[in-house]
């Protein structure tokens, strides 16, 4: 549950905010669950089918609520038990969105109350680091390539047609050869989330009139969470994110200020002139690679 819904966060972000006039809302969850429904690969399940199914469901559960009642223990009285619902993968879709909604619409809208944010310079601003992400793909047809066949490869050294203790190496990440793939891709991504990063403040600062205001409350927002905030972001992974887009952010804008837009670019050539993990901490190592070669 807590990967579906991480997953639709990502989607959430990635393709749905965008400037909406007079809407203080920053996520059009409309735009949200279209764009989701768009990546199912199997049609929605006939209404006749998910009936079907619903009536079977209630009456398994019909037949066992009373030994389990038995067992657990009464319910108080007027309570019921919650009856079955039959839903397909669009069904599901629309469950894990109304969770996600109540959860992230109240925070958006709270911090940009609190910070007294400008709503649409604030939606431009982060528009501008998702269409980024748009060009990187569409331009470089390469990227999506390498890093689908990236992830076919560690999965399918985690296979059951390998031996147990190769499987478990594997997931593990010891192997040497998926212990390589990860770091190149480690490296990938956090130029990816970086060079987006870059192009959302360069431009915002250009453009927007609030940047000042939104890179101010951003900043403060990140340097500012609670010892239960911090502990959820290291439980969920979030914290080594934010490491990737700090890191690859931090990489780009050294090549940026020093050499340009033209020669960071040269990154975007395939899988050969992306930083290594290793040079995104020593920026004019990768310049001494890539660039004067």
């Amino acid at each position: 549950m807590f990967g579906v819904l991480a997953g639709v966060a990502t989607a959430a972000f990635a393709v749905a905010v965008r400037p909406r006039g007079g809407t203080g809302v920053l996520v059009d969850w409309d735009d949200v669950r279209s764009a989701a429904r768009a990546h199912l690969d199997q049609p929605a399940t006939s209404g006749t089918v998910l009936a079907a199914a619903e009536k079977r469901y209630r009456a398994m559960a019909g037949k066992l609520e009373k030994p389990l009642l038995d067992f657990v223990g009464r319910l108080p009285v007027g309570v019921q038990m919650a009856r079955f619902e039959a839903v397909d993968r669009e069904g599901w879709l629309d469950l894990n969105l109304a969770i996600l909604r109540r959860v992230i619409d109240p925070v958006l809208e709270e911090w940009a109350k609190k910070a007294h944010l400008p709503g649409e310079d604030l939606r431009r601003w982060l528009i501008l680091h998702e269409m980024t992400h748009a060009w990187q793909f569409a331009a470089h047809p390469w990227l999506r390539a390498d890093m689908e066949q990236s992830i076919r490869m560690l999965l399918g050294s985690t296979t059951k047609k390998a031996p147990t203790a190769a499987r478990i190496a594997a997931f593990a990440g010891v192997l040497p050869a998926q212990w390589r793939v990860m770091r190149r891709m480690q490296g990938t991504m956090s130029l990816v989330e970086g060079y987006s990063n870059l192009v959302m403040n360069e431009l915002g600062a250009r453009l927007l009139p609030g940047f000042e205001r939104i890179e101010e409350a951003y900043r403060a927002r990140s340097s500012s969470k609670s010892i239960l905030e911090l502990l959820i972001w290291k439980l969920s992974g979030l914290d080594l994110k934010l490491q990737q887009y700090r890191l690859g952010e931090a990489f780009a804008k050294a090549i940026y200020d020093a050499h340009g837009m033209e020669v960071l670019n040269l990154a975007w050539q395939g899988p050969q002139t992306m930083p290594r993990l290793e040079e995104l901490s020593k920026p004019e190592a990768w310049y001494r690679r890539v660039a004067r070669a």
